[in-house]
């Protein structure tokens, strides 16, 4: 996904006419082959992906996938968290697009709980940039899960555990005198 400054401008408009990036004219009704090639490079190109409403798309996407069969691993999934962390985050009207008007951390949030474990890493990582920007800290404490209404604070505590249970630690750990 990451880009050389050259290579995104291209792709970002298609033959580098200015077209639309999410136009797919190869015959797809999904803007699924697309999103590998979404610019990563320069703000230019970042600011041409908000443009063209590319931050609603990603938004979009994570959302049906957070309502998918999460049984095996995505590689769209994977995909669009990394498109989302290498164009949206950087670019601070897109950010605020993604979270405003977007519904980006319903997003973010519902894809983490219900997502393949593969993704999680990616997600945590978009998380953890986004939180360091005390503006948007509002949006992890007023999400609340669809499925049992628990907190983002709960869901990080439960994810920890399973991963803790995952790798054969135990849960408190053992005090010895």
């Amino acid at each position: 996904l990451s880009a050389g400054e050259g290579r995104g401008a291209k792709r970002a408009g298609g033959n580098g006419n200015g077209a639309n990036p999410m136009n797919n004219n190869s015959g797809s009704n999904s803007h699924n082959s697309r999103l590998p090639q979404l610019p990563t490079a320069s703000s230019e190109n970042r600011r041409r992906l908000r443009k063209c409403g590319g931050v609603e798309i990603l938004a979009t996407e994570m959302s049906r996938l957070s309502l998918s069969e999460h049984s095996l691993p995505s590689s769209f999934g994977i995909t669009l968290a990394m498109c989302a962390w290498e164009t949206v985050l950087p670019d601070p009207k897109s950010l605020t697009l993604f979270f405003t008007d977007c519904q980006g951390s319903e997003a973010l949030f519902d894809l983490l709980e219900a997502g393949h474990r593969s993704i999680r890493p990616i997600l945590l990582g978009i998380l953890s940039d986004v939180l360091e920007q005390p503006k948007l800290h509002g949006f992890f404490h007023e999400w609340r899960s669809r499925r049992n209404a628990q907190s983002a604070a709960h869901l990080l505590i439960s994810l920890w555990r399973e991963e803790e249970s995952a790798l054969g630690l135990s849960e408190t750990p053992s005090i010895e005198r």
